[in-house]
């Protein structure tokens, strides 16, 4: 294809990228290296870690107190429903074929 022929608006003037690596660097400021400290502060792992626990409490909360209701029939349909029976396990046994799993690599997975 002949470039000859396509009108371009925008040019780059002669010699532009000869001094460009030069010009940029003399108006950088004369400063000396700062390595920034990237550590986290031990505080904040402790407010995260708590912060964690405390979603975790009240979503176990939430969740004994939706399935301990008296007079609750879905939640006894819920623990029946998470029982496992002969066809879940051919579907969990079906799907570590698709994903070609072994008992092994299962087991290193769990571990870890």
């Amino acid at each position: 294809m002949r470039r000859n022929n396509i009108h371009e608006p925008f040019k780059v003037p002669e010699g532009y990228f000869d001094n460009l690596t030069a010009d940029i660097m003399s108006r950088l400021p004369d400063q000396p290296f700062q390595p920034v400290n990237a550590k986290r502060e031990p505080r904040r792992r402790w407010i995260t870690a708590a912060a964690a626990a405390v979603v975790v409490t009240v979503m176990s909360a939430v969740t004994f107190a939706a399935f301990s209701l008296p007079g609750n029939d879905s939640a006894a349909q819920g623990i029946a429903a998470a029982e496992p029976s002969a066809s879940t396990e051919s579907t969990v046994d079906d799907v570590m074929d698709y994903a070609m799993i072994d008992h092994q690599d299962l087991y290193a997975i769990l571990t870890e």
